[in-house]
């Protein structure tokens, strides 16, 4: 039997013993480490102790930090080149709009901090859902240009067992017409032709 893809994040925050904390999905396992390349061992051996395995499924893994001292995080996939000029880039946008602070602290993972993702246009909406479980809010930053001007464009994909601080309904994807396989872009553009920013989500764990 194949073995079903897993995430894991690993999250930079110094004021954690190690620095370097991990936790994952759909095995949830958790963890941490002195450095990333600890952090990412020691993920791998209890990964092959709980399915009690010497093949490990695909892992699809990401890094979270944050963004200044904002109380927001950003993740991004452990390959990423760009981390800093990402952090800076949206650091700059939020502090630009101080009154939109409140709700990103109104969409948080289960975890209660924040998180901001983002992907390519031409990616799935699986590829989001696979980083969150059904208690988990997650921000995800679509780059929306328009003539003179281009910044993100910020959607919030809410679990079904999520804490809720807004008042606003979510939206669901079967009424957006699109499915787990549609591309981000289809994502930006009907939420954008109903003005919306808030979905919900069909978390895969």
């Amino acid at each position: 039997m194949t073995l079903p893809a897993q995430t894991v994040i690993y999250r930079l925050d110094p004021a954690h013993d190690p620095e370097w904390q991990f936790y994952s999905m759909p095995e949830s396992i958790i963890g941490g480490g002195k450095c990333l390349d600890e952090a990412r061992a020691e993920y791998r051996d209890a990964l092959a102790f709980s399915l009690d395995t010497d093949v490990l499924p695909e892992v699809r893994e990401y890094v979270e930090r944050e963004i200044g001292n904002l109380g927001i995080w950003m993740r991004l996939p452990i390959d990423h080149p760009n981390f800093n000029g990402v952090l800076s880039d949206v650091r700059r946008q939020i502090t630009s709009y101080p009154e939109d602070r409140d709700w990103f602290f109104a969409n948080t993972t289960a975890g209660g901090d924040p998180v901001i993702v983002t992907a390519s246009p031409d990616a799935p909406l699986s590829s989001i859902l696979d980083q969150m479980t059904i208690y988990d809010s997650l921000i995800l930053a679509m780059l929306y240009r328009a003539p003179g001007k281009s910044q993100n464009d910020w959607l919030s994909l809410v679990g079904a067992e999520a804490v809720d601080e807004t008042e606003e309904a979510a939206t669901s994807f079967e009424a957006m017409g699109l499915t787990p396989d549609s591309p981000l872009r289809d994502l930006l553009a009907a939420a954008m032709e109903r003005q919306v920013n808030k979905i919900s989500a069909l978390a895969h764990c």
